[in-house]
């Protein structure tokens, strides 16, 4: 069996063109809603865009990927909570301008969280713990920050996603809608690593 060594390390600028696909993959339906079209695809252009921006929502800045080789086969993009707005207005007003976006927006996350805004494994990389050691580095990250918990929100659906985030240690705190779909808060307490 061919096992593949996979190192974690920050994202750079240079990262654009490989990780805006990945964010992209981890915003899904949501993608869509932001270019008012069935494509998620369509945002990949405008996550590259800010990804090279320091203060983004998707900005290297705040991203760790994982390669093998030479190439990034999965990614994590997580802030201090405190930063959402900060980091979230640029891109809103972004596709609003470019794409009509009109919706209404609730904060998804709150000053004393560091949030897990994306998580994304190419695909056929998935299911080889990838995914996991990409949350435990920004679990490691948050704490030397000296964050107290880091926190996500899952489509209610996602029983995949629920089961990985539940075996390392993320309890459901509540339940929020964001652009009319269902998700589940979690939180993981930085005083358990």
């Amino acid at each position: 069996m061919n096992h593949e060594i996979i190192q974690i390390r920050p994202a750079s600028a240079l990262d654009q063109t490989a990780v805006a696909p990945l964010i992209v993959q981890a915003l899904d339906d949501l993608a869509a809603k932001y270019t008012n079209s069935h494509d998620p695809l369509n945002l990949i252009p405008d996550v590259a865009l800010f990804f090279v921006q320091e203060k983004s929502m998707y900005s290297y800045a705040q991203t760790l990927v994982a390669e093998t080789g030479n190439r990034i086969v999965g990614s994590v993009t997580a802030y201090d909570g405190a930063d959402f707005i900060l980091f979230r207005d640029p891109f809103i007003q972004h596709i609003s301008r470019k794409y009509g976006f009109n919706l209404p927006l609730v904060p998804e996350t709150e000053a004393g969280e560091y949030y897990m805004d994306t998580l994304s494994v190419t695909p056929s990389q998935q299911g080889k713990g990838i995914g996991a050691a990409l949350i435990r580095a920004m679990l490691q990250h948050a704490a030397a920050l000296k964050q107290e918990r880091a926190g996500l929100l899952v489509e209610a659906s996602n029983a995949p996603a629920k089961k990985l985030y539940g075996r390392i240690g993320f309890i459901k705190v509540g339940e929020k809608q964001l652009l009319n779909s269902s998700y589940e808060h979690l939180v993981f307490d930085l005083a358990d690593l």
